[in-house]
């Protein structure tokens, strides 16, 4: 599929067309990954968990070292204080 190029403001933008957006679930506001590789550009949609570690994490999650994330015990978040039932 051959897409043509546009200008937009310093950069240049491409339209994604309508059969891949119903593919992949694009909204305005979606969020992508773009990447370089072997002289390809790749754009990956960007899952909410994928996003939540690449803000943390400062890069893509893929890319996150188990090292980086680490361990972590239980927390306590105190005593109950409503209804529930933990066991």
């Amino acid at each position: 599929m051959d897409i043509v190029l546009n200008k937009w403001g310093n950069s240049l933008g491409l339209r994604i067309p309508r059969e891949l957006t119903e593919t992949f679930n694009f909204q305005p506001g979606s969020r992508v990954n773009i990447t370089a590789q072997d002289s390809q550009i790749i754009i990956k949609p960007v899952s909410s968990i994928e996003s939540l570690f690449e803000s943390h994490y400062g890069k893509a999650m893929d890319s996150i070292s188990r090292e980086e994330i680490g361990t972590y015990d239980e927390i306590s978040w105190g005593n109950d204080t409503g209804g529930e039932i933990i066991e």
